[in-house]
């Protein structure tokens, strides 16, 4: 549009940024679907909904920093990147979670009877999850947020 200064509202960049902030919008959708889906067969564990959460992280960008050797010892001497910052959230998330689990709702786990339709919601909130907390740093480097 000829009255928009700059002309930059129709970038690639902003494209792009726009379309993430949909699949960002959409997956935090999900979760909170996936959520209300377990609360509605009566599981209210939203601690062990995390917790898978933060395995994944881990085990994807731990292995990925495994991979990464090199840049690891770097990393102990300079500034980290994306990779080992979600690599660290899965790991620390998940024993803090896992903590929490045993204190808070460890008697909710023994009670359940799990069935495969039980576990997929808790799936689904984890990969969901999972790419949030992938796409938003992402988005935000793109949009120009940091």
């Amino acid at each position: 549009m000829a009255g928009l200064p700059g002309g930059e509202w129709c970038s690639r960049k902003t494209l792009v940024a726009l379309g993430l902030g949909q699949l960002v919008s959409l997956i935090v959708t999900s979760t909170g679907l996936a959520s209300s889906e377990l609360s509605r067969r009566g599981i209210n564990m939203p601690t062990s909904q995390w917790l898978l959460n933060y395995l994944l992280l881990g085990v994807v960008y731990g292995g990925i920093l495994m991979r990464r050797r090199k840049p690891l010892q770097e990393f102990l001497v300079k500034a980290g990147d994306r990779i080992e910052l979600m690599g660290m959230l899965g790991l620390f998330g998940a024993i803090i979670s896992a903590c929490q689990i045993i204190v808070f709702e460890r008697n909710e786990i023994k009670s359940i009877q799990w069935s495969t339709d039980d576990v997929v919601p808790f799936i689904g909130f984890a990969v969901a999850m999972f790419m949030l907390y992938s796409l938003v740093p992402i988005l935000l480097k793109i949009s120009g947020s940091t």
